[in-house]
């Protein structure tokens, strides 16, 4: 299978790109350099066609994926570095991040616990997400940052990418990834 390569590998795990940038918007500091098949990204707020537009590609990668863990990999190391700037693009947004985790839950049929674990995150994302009414105050709340960072999740992420590191090639770029869980390292 040939990879495209759209960034470094400052990807501390693999969806984490996705899940804080795509929710936060942030610098562009990764753009140049990429490859020429790279979607462009933005740090200003767009408007809903043009943030539908961008969150439609990186949907139609990830589910152009399948269940291939490298493809999912690919599609899901990626930064749209912009802010959900209404509740309809945190609708979105929430909905590319539930995407994502499903795709990689379902890469991993021998290790159900990680699975397991990205799935129960999916549900509390999307049950406070609706309850906030996608509200993009929602996004820096301190309710998303505790399901995003609650140590199960950070654990499940971190076997994913260093499976990555193994069986896709992943660069971790200097990084060092440790387990919250255990204190192993791989670096």
């Amino acid at each position: 299978m040939q990879r495209r390569v759209r960034r470094g590998g400052a990807v501390v795990a693999l969806a984490i790109a996705l899940l804080v940038a795509v929710a936060c918007g942030g610098d562009d500091d990764g753009a140049e350099g990429s490859d020429p098949d790279s979607r462009e990204t933005s740090t200003t707020l767009m408007d809903d066609e043009s943030f539908d537009a961008a969150i439609d590609g990186f949907t139609r990668d990830v589910e152009a994926a399948g269940d291939d863990f490298c493809a999912v990999v690919d599609a899901a190391t990626l930064e749209l570095d912009t802010a959900a700037a209404n509740p309809r693009q945190v609708e979105r947004t929430i909905g590319l991040q539930v995407k994502v985790m499903e795709s990689l839950a379902g890469t991993e049929p021998k290790d159900e616990a990680n699975a397991a674990i990205l799935l129960r995150t999916r549900q509390a994302l999307l049950d406070a997400a609706e309850e906030a009414g996608y509200s993009p105050d929602f996004l820096r709340s301190p309710e998303y940052s505790e399901i995003l960072g609650a140590q199960e999740f950070q654990s499940a992420l971190i076997s994913y990418f260093q499976r990555a590191q193994r069986e896709c090639g992943l660069d971790p770029g200097g990084a060092v990834v440790e387990d919250p869980q255990d204190g192993s390292d791989d670096g």
